[in-house]
């Protein structure tokens, strides 16, 4: 399992995106089974081209970015069986607005507690 933080603020965009699919290539390509995270360096990238401009909004890799490039246009949250257990794999999303969840956040929160009702693991 991978954890995540695969970008610094260094890269341009091109760069980050470059990254990520040579990354997700060279991982699941190397092991049998691998399960990926995205954690708040993935989704809130904040590249090189914008990092101390006003517009630093527009360096964010999009969802659809980050889960084309990572979970082949799937999503980014998912759920996976091993012998005798049930585990939920989330994307943290955006971290510094943590007054307010994102429509993103809302469908994870949704989604999990349907997956738990209809989980039939002990």
């Amino acid at each position: 399992m991978c954890g995540g933080d695969l970008l610094n603020s260094c890269d341009t965009h091109a760069q980050a995106c470059y990254r990520l699919s040579s990354f997700y290539s060279l991982y699941h390509s190397s092991f049998q089974n691998a399960f990926l995270l995205v954690r708040n360096h993935d989704t809130n990238y904040q590249g090189y081209d914008y990092i101390a401009s006003e517009d630093w909004e527009k360096s964010m890799l999009s969802q659809e970015t980050i889960n084309s490039l990572l979970f082949d246009g799937a999503k980014s949250y998912y759920s996976f069986q091993t012998d005798s257990s049930s585990c939920y794999c989330f994307d943290s999303g955006i971290d510094w607005t943590a007054d307010q969840m994102s429509d993103y956040q809302w469908e994870q929160v949704r989604w999990f507690a349907k997956s738990l009702l209809e989980d039939e693991m002990p």
